[in-house]
């Protein structure tokens, strides 16, 4: 009896080998390939997409972040402005009761009445520095009309040629002495030294006065003086309306008038000229004084 034969596997093998040609075997490594890269893509486009997200998350708290320091800078700076004018408020009082006795003390010591001075717009102090010591005045102007004192100056004038470089007549040119109701009330008077770099004030020590009460939703109160000593026009305004922020009744902030003194470059003097100051009725209250 014969046995059975054993399959015969390698036959087997060769023949399926034997069944697939060279083109299946690249179709199938360029299908692998494919696979391959599609899934390389999916998994970096996906680490690309959470990388971006991550990051304008993280752009997005910087921004909140700057955000909320400059908020808070600027409620800091808004604190400290408040705080630094309710300090003003409160320190206004003191500052102006210690430099009215200051003045009240150098007045008496001087036997000025302080009574007479608020004409000069500085509660509590005499007449102003006499800038002008020297020069011809015409006092006997001081209670009449301009027309009337223009008369007086130019016939005294005629008759003194000598002493107004042989001029016959002068002009007089009259400033009108200051009220409350002008327009250009809401203005300090900053008056400089001759060359106008630093303010003086009117009686030469840097003490800058506000003849009136600076009136803020129906309420008069009292500002200055201002200590500009040894300050630029500019910089003392600047300390003036940081004191007085505050808009008043009539819609106007506190501003300023630079005043150079006659003589100066940008005020110069005049050989034909006589300078007076009157009242709103059009009477000379100071006399004229040629310059």
């Amino acid at each position: 009896m014969t046995a059975p034969r054993k399959p015969n596997n390698t036959a087997t093998m060769v023949k399926e080998n034997a069944g697939t040609t060279p083109s299946d075997r690249t179709r199938r490594t360029r299908i692998a390939l494919i696979l391959s890269i599609f899934c390389f893509l999916s998994l970096y486009t996906m680490d690309e997409s959470e990388f971006r997200s991550s990051n304008q998350e993280s752009l997005s708290s910087s921004e909140n972040r700057r955000q909320l320091i400059s908020d808070n800078v600027w409620e800091a700076d808004l604190q400290a402005r408040q705080l630094r004018l309710k300090g003003s408020d409160l320190n206004k009082k003191q500052r102006l009761q210690i430099e009215r006795k200051r003045m009240l003390e150098e007045d008496l010591a001087a036997g000025e009445p302080s009574a007479n001075s608020n004409k000069w717009n500085a509660k509590g102090r005499g007449p102003p520095t006499d800038r002008y010591n020297g020069k011809h005045r015409f006092e006997d102007c001081v209670g009449l009309t301009i027309q009337a004192c223009q008369g007086k100056i130019n016939a005294y004038v005629a008759s003194h040629k000598e002493d107004f470089h042989n001029h016959t007549s002068l002009n007089l040119s009259v400033r009108k002495l200051r009220e409350e109701t002008d327009t250009s009330y809401y203005k300090v008077v900053l008056t400089t030294n001759l060359e106008g770099t630093l303010v003086e004030g009117i009686y030469a020590d840097g003490m800058i006065y506000y003849p009136w009460g600076w009136q803020v939703a129906g309420e008069v109160t009292e500002v200055g003086p201002w200590d500009c000593a040894a300050k630029t026009p500019e910089e003392c305004c600047e300390m003036i309306q940081l004191d007085v922020p505050e808009m008043d009744d009539q819609g106007n902030y506190m501003a300023c008038f630079v005043e150079e003194p006659v003589g100066g470059a940008h005020n110069p003097e005049h050989e034909d000229r006589a300078i007076g100051v009157s009242d709103n009725l059009g009477k000379i209250v100071r006399a004229p004084i040629y310059h």
